[in-house]
């Protein structure tokens, strides 16, 4: 309690507050704790930028402007170099607390698993060995049941797809909003983002324990990978469906208003259900549609993500709490346990005083119940299910690559994303308290976390070009005016050809923005570096000592020795 008070008492966390989580739960979950925060600080200025991005969206396109439409590729190319600044400042960040914490140096020992099934090899004579064919044959097998899981994922994305494209097409106003965007991303949320992601979490667990890794490492390091890519798929499969299928299709397949052409649109169809509606939805009111989904799921999600991790274990450890607290009540009153009668055979039932063989029953009945009470609380902590940072870090992971992609096309999402983390980082430690303990660990940095980090900010830069050319109207209403141009327009739509090379070029630029900022930032800050090295010098200073007192003890014995062959 004392240290979720400092979280709610305190907008960011200080270094006090990071050494004091490192003091009780370890590095692992200090360092996780420190990028929540680090992020939050670097959401903050975004977050307050996005209503007024709105706000010039809004009113650009009501008065019919194409300010929005200039500034728009440049506002998802800061988006994307966000999010590589906030890596870089993690790195300065990290080696900050690595000196502080003395954990610069630090090398994790890789412990054999007790799961581990090994052979023995006759002709090496090596006692603890497994065949590397087998685990490519288990790796192998391994991968192909992620990928049905993954067909299983896009099927029922689809399936909600659908349903969303029939709302969106047959039903209009309250109707339209309540069922395409409120049901629709509740249920994406539920079934999605909650239930096949469990499931799937299940499966890869079994899977990387199949795969028999020799070390705990190993293991943690293929399970994280075999989670993040069903995170990337999950995360982002509706939004490419959306953005880079259905409204390419629609507009390449639309008319002079925009509308859809009524044959294709009644030869197009999934599973007997047909996508499109005979001249109903336009492309621009597809692309508005985008955009409201982007809120409503991610809120959506959010919210059920927020309440199923962090509010319910909570409740729920209140409530049984609450239950066994009132049970060893009513116990203590009508002492009516059998282990209390055999434990406590005299207190209150020794004669007419309260005495009995023991002594005074009163005190007597104290002392145990003490103990009981002791008791409880190493069974209440033991039977409580283990903490672990995963299911954090994904979120985390999550939710900063969703502020770097999702942005374009509903800019409130940086300050959606900002409240959600700084309750969630307020909560976190909440849930720590309702679960056991955990065991600290000792590490230098977020683990495969950072890597899958880095792998998600450059597939940003694809994802946010692709976004741009596909799913706005930036290069027909700003850059590719003339629709009678030969070179650029086919029957008066922009072709492919150019779509596709204005995206490969808006990469090239973004990837080369990213190498400038690596090339940059230096990864260790002035005063960590001044820090290290006086750190260092110290250590010299002390071995430099010790060895001059082990040299004086040293001559100082030979001294006495000759002295005292001399007096022999």
């Amino acid at each position: 309690r004392m240290e979720a008070s400092l979280f709610w008492d305190h907008f960011f966390l200080s270094d006090a507050q990071l050494s004091r989580l490192r003091a009780h739960h370890g590095e692992e979950v200090a360092f996780y704790f420190a990028f929540c925060d680090l992020s939050n600080r670097a959401l903050l200025p975004v977050a307050m930028v996005g209503p007024v991005v709105l706000a010039v969206r809004n009113i650009a396109r009501s008065s019919g402007s194409r300010v929005y439409a200039v500034l728009e590729p440049f506002y998802a190319a800061a988006l994307v170099l966000w999010g590589t600044y906030l890596l870089m400042l993690w790195r300065r960040r990290r080696a900050e607390l690595q000196v502080a914490w003395g954990v610069e140096h630090f090398e994790g020992r890789s412990f054999e698993r007790p799961q581990f099934h090994c052979w023995h090899n006759a002709s090496t004579g090596e006692p603890r060995y497994y065949p590397e064919w087998r685990r490519t044959a288990k790796r192998a097998m391994s991968l192909l049941a992620t990928l049905l899981q993954t067909v299983l994922l896009i099927f029922l994305t689809i399936l909600i797809y659908l349903h969303y494209v029939n709302a969106v097409e047959y039903y209009t106003g309250i109707q339209k909003t309540l069922i395409a965007s409120a049901l629709n991303g509740l249920m994406y949320g539920l079934i999605i983002m909650g239930l096949e992601l469990l499931l799937f979490g299940a499966i890869s667990r079994v899977l990387t324990e199949f795969e028999n890794y020799r070390t705990q490492s190993e293991f943690e390091s293929a399970y994280v990978f075999k989670m993040f890519f069903f995170v990337w798929v999950d995360g982002y499969l509706w939004y490419w469906i959306l953005g880079l299928v259905h409204i390419p299709i629609v507009r390449e397949h639309s008319g002079p208003d925009g509308r859809i052409d009524p044959a294709f649109a009644r030869q197009t169809t999934i599973f007997g259900w047909r996508v499109f509606n005979e001249g109903t939805t336009t492309v621009d009111q597809w692309i508005h549609s985008f955009e409201t989904s982007v809120t409503f799921q991610v809120a959506g999600s959010n919210t059920l993500i927020l309440a199923l991790e962090n509010l319910l274990p909570v409740l729920w450890v209140w409530w049984v709490r609450s239950r066994w607290n009132a049970h060893i009540r009513r116990a203590r009153r009508s002492l009516n346990w059998p282990l209390l009668r055999r434990v406590i055979p005299t207190a209150g039932r020794g004669g007419a005083n309260g005495k009995g063989a023991g002594g005074t029953g009163g005190a007597c009945e104290a002392a145990v119940w003490d103990t009981l009470l002791q008791l409880r609380e190493v069974l209440w902590e033991g039977n409580r299910a283990p903490y672990d940072v995963f299911w954090d870090m994904y979120d985390a992971v999550l939710y900063l690559g969703y502020v770097s992609v999702l942005s374009l096309q509903q800019p409130l999402f940086p300050l959606i994303v900002f409240i959600n983390n700084m309750i969630e980082i307020r909560t976190d430690l909440t849930k720590i308290g309702t679960c056991q303990r955990p065991l600290p660990r000792t590490t230098k940095d977020l683990g495969e976390w950072e890597g899958c980090l880095w792998f998600q900010n450059f597939l940003a830069v694809l994802q946010v070009s692709l976004f741009i050319v596909f799913s706005t109207e930036a290069l027909e209403t700003v850059w590719f005016t003339d629709s009678s141009n030969p070179h650029y327009f086919v029957d008066g739509r922009l072709t492919v050809y150019v779509r596709l090379s204005v995206a490969f070029g808006f990469c090239v630029l973004l990837l080369g923005a990213i190498f400038v900022i690596r090339n940059t930032m230096g990864e260790l800050p002035r005063d960590a570096g001044l820090q290290r090295l006086r750190r260092m010098r110290l250590h010299s200073t002390l071995r430099d000592r010790r060895l001059s007192r082990t040299r004086s003890a040293h001559s100082v014995n030979i001294g006495l020795a000759s002295v005292k062959e001399k007096a022999a």
